[in-house]
């Protein structure tokens, strides 16, 4: 049981990473290795929710706040 429960999860941490640069990949156009307001804005969901999702205020999405998603 305990082997399951580790196992499982290790899969759900490394979906939630995946996703993760997933999202990082198709919509951070500059390759800077974040999302701004205007690369988000090609994700409605994304888009809706940037301002409470930009933690540190800064104008953009980094992966640790995308984890948040």
């Amino acid at each position: 049981m305990k082997r399951y429960v580790a196992l499982t999860l290790f899969l759900l941490t490394s979906a939630a990473t995946v996703a993760r640069a997933d999202v990082l990949t198709q919509l951070d156009a500059n390759e800077d290795g974040k999302v701004s307001a205007e690369e988000a804005a090609q994700d409605a969901a994304l888009a809706a929710k940037f301002e409470e999702l930009d933690t540190n205020k800064d104008g953009f999405l980094s992966a640790d706040e995308l984890s948040d998603r």
